[in-house]
């Protein structure tokens, strides 16, 4: 086992982390800059967001970059325009859940809304990960599937989507259920075992992060408010939206946020991708030994996957920065 008075003692360290793992390697060189002689903080959110509608804004910007672009965004936000409508009609609703394959019946509000958190998420987790070399799917697959009117109008391609993107598993718009499923704190419920439980308790009383569609710069419709994505927060732990928000706050006063850094830290990498939702919680600009590193085309964590002949140009330099940094570091 390595403990921090080895690490001090006759080596020099340096921490990674990426995503959430990325703000942590940070603040380690911030607070304790004794024990690593430096940090690469890959896509780490270090804003504290409790209104997190810079994700989706980001998201669709993003898709607007694709070999469709902006008739891809269109596309999009008709469909979900007109999905909104229909989920606006409790008459409707057996439609919405046959077209979507929707296990559950839906029952009201909250189940509305988890069907469309459900839909949004099958663009959000393939533009995060978008030619990570790992994930199956491109946003260029995504809105190869929007611009495609062989398969019908807008909303019958929204979904298409999720049949094609979600590997034809059904949506479980059951919120009572999820909520109880996640109250479970043994170890035989998947909400522990699979640690979602836990990250969403914290981000409950930390970091808020919660990805809305609040702003009217995004495509995604108006169904996932800050209000239904609290709601957990409230039925699972019992935290009312004061004290989270509090706790966001909370946060950014202790780490400083993306723009207090404490004005003693030195010798940190913030890699960020420009398709990267994340990046809108990133340090974006460099300041004395704080590197800020933007890659144009990458998205989440793209630097720490393992080189690819097909990486993009800026993803090859900034891998080389990253490196020569730490190397005046060592």
């Amino acid at each position: 086992m390595v403990t921090l008075h080895n690490m001090t003692d006759a080596n020099k360290w340096v921490s990674f982390g990426g995503s959430y793992s990325g703000a942590l390697s940070g603040w380690l060189r911030m607070f304790y800059p004794e024990t690593v002689a430096g940090a690469v903080a890959t896509s780490g959110p270090v804003q504290a967001e409790l209104n997190f509608y810079q994700y989706l804004e980001v998201a669709g910007a993003s898709l607007a970059t694709t070999k469709n672009g902006q008739q891809c965004v269109d596309a999009l936000q008709n469909a979900t325009l007109i999905l909104g409508t229909m989920l606006a009609d409790k008459a409707l609703w057996p439609m919405v859940e046959k077209m979507f394959n929707v296990s559950s019946s839906i029952q009201n509000q909250d189940d509305v809304a988890l069907v469309a958190d459900t839909l949004v998420g099958n663009f959000a987790e393939c533009v995060q990960y978008n030619r990570d070399n790992i994930f199956p799917f491109t946003i260029d697959d995504l809105c190869d599937v929007m611009v495609n009117a062989s398969l019908g109008s807008p909303l019958e391609r929204y979904a298409a989507v999720n049949d094609d993107f979600n590997f034809d598993l059904p949506i479980d718009a059951n919120f009572s259920a999820q909520v109880e499923e996640m109250r479970g704190t043994s170890w035989n419920s998947s909400a522990v075992d699979e640690g979602m439980r836990q990250w969403i308790y914290q981000t409950c009383t930390e970091f808020g992060y919660y990805q809305t569609t609040d702003s009217a710069k995004q495509p995604f419709g108006d169904l996932i408010t800050l209000a239904s994505q609290l709601k957990t927060c409230s039925e699972v732990y019992g935290l009312s939206p004061d004290s989270v928000n509090s706790a966001v706050i909370a946060t950014n006063k202790h780490y400083g946020g993306r723009v207090n850094i404490p004005r003693n830290a030195t010798n940190i990498v913030f890699p960020n991708g420009s398709i990267d939702p994340w990046h809108a919680l990133g340090v974006l600009e460099s300041t004395g030994s704080l590197v800020a590193v933007f890659i144009n085309g990458t998205a989440h964590c793209a630097n720490m996957y393992p080189p690819s002949p097909k990486d993009l140009p800026g993803l090859v330099k900034a891998r080389a920065i990253i490196t020569a940094t730490i190397q005046e570091w060592l």
